[in-house]
């Protein structure tokens, strides 16, 4: 009883070395989705996989993710869930909120220490930044696009990005595969901290259009939260390390988590410890989301 969709560049037909193998699948229970999953990831697909009830509950939430099914996701096998939550599904009327979210992690991440393995990891972050950044802001204007090059083209468009800082982000899509092929022969020079700058300047454009002075309404951030995490984890290993974690050792269930954030019962849960941890930092040092991104975006322009 489980549903398969391929998606992103695979589904398009528009994959290269870079691109992921992307597949969703939706099952009426967890451990069902899981058992489908595992054959997937073992062949060398990226498997975002969700109960039926997550779905539903996606879709009507407005999620883009959904929305990105719907427009270009190729069923290969449906029980009816699927099609039934595509069926319903229809886009929120807003997605503000969503793109200040987007830009959360560069308040936090260019104060963190630079090793070979970290740099590649923001390097990760900061594409995952730009690309929901670009999906959100397309459809506060009703345009839904999720191909990369795209929303690249649109970000720095819209950013008026000179030459050299549009390189700085396209970079980003080579450094995200090397950090999750685990390439220790990368060279990288000073690419993370350009990459930083031009984000941080397309956060401020898409910051002064949808200024608010509220932090964001899903902080902390599940996903973000967990990033987090990574980064201060390869202050101290090597993720080649990590990877070789088995049941038991001590950082085993989170580095599941980290190669596999689409394991969202447990994401969910790691979010809800972290964000007690965060919200308690919060309050004994006074920590304001907008003032900390502020400060980020001011140390860029000096």
């Amino acid at each position: 009883m489980t549903s398969i969709c391929l998606f992103g560049s695979w589904a398009r037909n528009t994959a290269d070395q870079f691109s992921d193998k992307d597949v969703l699948i939706v099952g009426l229970t967890q451990e069902e989705c899981d058992s489908v999953a595992y054959k997937w990831r073992t062949s060398g697909w990226s498997v975002s996989c969700f109960t039926a009830d997550h779905f539903l509950k996606m879709a009507s939430a407005g999620s883009l993710f959904v929305q990105h099914i719907k427009i270009e996701g190729k069923i290969v096998e449906d029980s009816g869930i699927l099609s039934a939550a595509l069926d319903c599904f229809a886009p929120r009327s807003d997605y503000s909120r969503q793109l200040i979210d987007a830009f959360e992690p560069l308040s936090w991440i260019g104060s963190t220490p630079r090793s070979y393995w970290s740099q590649l990891c923001i390097a990760d972050i900061l594409y995952v930044i730009c690309r929901n950044a670009a999906v959100v802001a397309n459809a506060i204007s009703h345009q839904y696009i999720f191909e990369h090059t795209r929303l690249f083209e649109f970000l720095a468009t819209e950013a008026k990005l000179t030459d050299e800082e549009y390189v700085s982000i396209a970079r980003l899509r080579s450094l995200k595969c090397a950090y999750r092929s685990r390439d220790s022969g990368v060279t990288i020079r000073d690419d993370v901290d350009r990459s930083v700058a031009s984000a941080l300047k397309i956060a401020k454009h898409f910051g002064d259009l949808h200024a608010t002075g509220s932090r964001p309404s899903t902080w902390p951030n599940g996903y973000h939260e967990l990033r987090r995490f990574e980064l201060s984890l390869l202050a101290k290993y090597d993720p080649r390390e990590l990877d070789t974690q088995i049941p038991g050792d001590q950082y085993f269930e989170i580095w599941q988590l980290v190669c596999n954030p689409a394991d969202y019962p447990k994401l969910r849960k790691f979010a809800s410890e972290q964000g007690e941890l965060r919200l308690t930092q919060l309050s004994n040092e006074s920590f304001q989301y907008k003032e900390a991104l502020v400060s980020s975006l001011k140390r860029s322009e000096v």
